[in-house]
């Protein structure tokens, strides 16, 4: 008679157990998204500035293709090429997916930071791979040819700009959901 005794203590126990990690589990997998939730929020806002911040460098620029259309030489303009790079956290997603947090999500909720961190992943990558062009010495020998300097620069921004804009809405319809 002990021992069925005893086999339901350690059967018992172990429920108890099981279900207090699996609480202590569900809690970290809501501060996990307590902090998701923060740094979207962050990533928004400098994505937004960093938006705002390229298209008046795009004005600048056309301005000043318009003005080498219009005078048909660049002498005189003072042409600054360049793009205006920003920093996208993505640590409370790692560290939600190191620790396995992730696996207390709703599996829709997983497909949708997925998408929203490798959209805000592209982003990044087109704007290192636009610094990385213009710091070669080939974009600066088309020199006498500030048109395609121009050209160059503005459709690079343009597109960066088109991937920012697909990060921005993603981290909209994310917050909108979920806050």
């Amino acid at each position: 008679m002990e021992v069925p005794a005893v086999v339901l203590a350690v059967f018992l126990a172990l429920a108890v157990n099981n279900c207090n990690e699996e609480r202590k589990q569900e809690a970290a997998a809501a501060k996990t998204m307590e902090a998701i939730l923060l740094e979207v929020k962050q990533n928004r806002s400098a994505l937004e500035n960093n938006l705002k911040d390229n298209r008046l460098r795009s004005q600048q620029l056309s301005a000043a293709k318009d003005t080498i259309k219009l005078k048909g030489t660049a002498d005189g303009i003072d042409l600054e090429l360049g793009y205006d790079q920003t920093f996208l956290s993505r640590a409370a997603w790692e560290m939600a997916q190191i620790t396995g947090a992730t696996q207390h999500f709703d599996p829709e909720l997983v497909q949708q930071l997925s998408l929203l961190y490798d959209l805000q992943n592209m982003y990044l990558e087109q704007g290192n791979q636009f610094l990385q062009q213009i710091a070669t010495v080939d974009f600066y020998q088309a020199a006498d040819h500030p048109q395609a300097q121009l050209d160059a620069t503005l459709g690079l921004i343009h597109l960066a700009e088109a991937i920012g804009q697909s990060t921005l809405e993603q981290y909209n319809t994310f917050l909108k959901a979920y806050q």
